[in-house]
């Protein structure tokens, strides 16, 4: 496996685009994280804004337990509400953890 220490350009760019950091990354997230978080940051990555029901269809969860997770995350600040309406809130990564994104593009 080669990490940034291995890499001849040892830039954050270089070590994003590593196929080797996104399987340690996936490793790393099974043994000492959450997949659930995980698939959430990742599906969220790939689209401007979701509703909790997108993201819990992704993850391949129910919406009540994805809407617990949505709420945690939104409190630490990896996540933001960017929309509110009637039974219905779009979330979005914040700008915080804005460098999440740059994971899994």
């Amino acid at each position: 496996m080669v990490l940034a220490g291995e890499l001849e350009d040892p830039s954050l760019e270089a070590l994003l685009k590593n196929r080797y950091f996104h399987e340690f990354m996936g490793v790393y997230v099974s043994i000492f994280g959450d997949d659930v978080r995980y698939s959430i940051i990742k599906f969220l990555c790939t689209r401007r804004s979701a509703s909790g029901r997108e993201i819990a269809r992704n993850v391949g969860m129910s919406h009540k337990n994805v809407a617990k997770y949505l709420e945690d995350m939104t409190k630490k600040g990896v996540l933001e509400v960017s929309y509110e309406g009637h039974n219905i809130r779009l979330y979005v990564i914040s700008p915080r953890a804005a460098i999440l994104e740059k994971l899994f593009r």
